[in-house]
């Protein structure tokens, strides 16, 4: 991997982070509820865009390898990282693997959800 891919993926992710920031702050003031909203409002706009660009991408223009990293691997995986675990589970089920997608995207909602609950009890006995 070239230094300027790197350099993309991290200009890519920063920018990513900040405008995920921006819709919470956004949400956060305008929709006053205990609900996750900005959570909920990023993931589905991060996987709507995931979407139109990667079939941008495989249908009308193939862009050099450093625009798709910035856009997919930087902005959109730190935007949410929902978007690269749809786009990963997508491409499974796309290539004909349907129970490896679908264990892929039950093992990625339930496994980090247990692990979680795991780290938090484990500080939680540590702390008491």
């Amino acid at each position: 991997m070239s230094a300027l891919n790197l350099t993309l993926i991290a200009t890519g992710g920063a920018l990513g982070a900040t405008s995920r920031y921006m819709v919470t702050i956004f949400c956060n003031y305008f929709f006053k509820t205990g609900f996750p909203i900005s959570t909920l409002i990023v993931n589905l706009f991060g996987c709507f865009l995931m979407g139109m660009i990667i079939n941008i991408f495989s249908h009308i223009w193939k862009p050099e390898e450093s625009i798709r990293l910035f856009l997919t691997v930087g902005f959109l995986s730190s935007f949410t990282t929902f978007s690269a675990f749809s786009f990963d589970a997508f491409t499974l089920i796309e290539k004909g693997q349907v129970l490896l997608g679908i264990s892929y995207t039950l093992a990625s909602i339930t496994l980090p959800f247990l692990g979680l609950i795991l780290g938090y009890t484990i500080v939680l006995h540590l702390l008491s």
